[in-house]
């Protein structure tokens, strides 16, 4: 019998501090991912969002007879990406004369799915319940996340930050020349 190895979507945050977040690994990997690109003819910027669908379901709980998940329903779960909502927004100032160059990022957020690791920041969070217990505890729910992918200019003075951006773009360029040969098949 062979075993596959699955590897789970997550959102977590760069560095090593114990007042970061836990990673929050996905209970299953998102149902559906759509990237849009955005073209700024003003500034001649392009914008890249990622939304995912995701759905939350407590019978992946119970079926370790877990009692936590009995009683909470999904909820751990669902507070749990809320609450990386709020911890985007922890923004460090810089000193003095620097302030008037805007707030710097501290910390960084990451998506990874496969072999891709992305500086994002949450833009939209949409959770539908769909299902409840008698004390209304959530059993089943879909979210829709909306990320917006990180700038180099955001990025400026977080090195670590800068290179998870600087690696998603390479891995991107070197899976599009992968295709050059297969484009001139006639």
């Amino acid at each position: 019998m062979s075993s596959v190895n699955l590897t789970k979507a997550s959102l977590h945050f760069l560095g090593s501090s114990s007042d970061l977040p836990e990673p929050f690994i996905f209970q299953f990997n998102p149902e559906s991912i759509t990237r849009v690109q955005n073209y700024s003819e003003k500034n001649s910027k392009i914008t890249e969002t990622i939304r995912l669908h995701l759905v939350f379901n407590i019978m992946h709980g119970l079926s370790d007879n877990n009692p936590q998940a009995i009683e909470h329903g999904i909820y751990p779960l669902l507070a749990a990406l809320e609450e990386y909502v709020t911890e985007q927004s922890k923004l460090t100032r810089l000193p003095g004369i620097l302030r008037k160059m805007g707030p710097k990022i501290q910390r960084v957020m990451v998506l990874s799915y496969g072999k891709r690791s992305i500086p994002v920041r949450i833009v939209r969070l949409n959770i539908k319940e769909l299902v409840h217990n008698a004390q209304l505890t959530p059993l089943h729910a879909t979210v829709d996340l909306s990320l917006r992918v990180l700038s180099e200019s955001e990025l400026n003075g977080n090195p670590r930050g800068k290179a998870a951006l600087d690696n998603y773009r390479k891995y991107r360029e070197s899976e599009a020349r992968l295709l050059t040969p297969l484009t001139h098949l006639e």
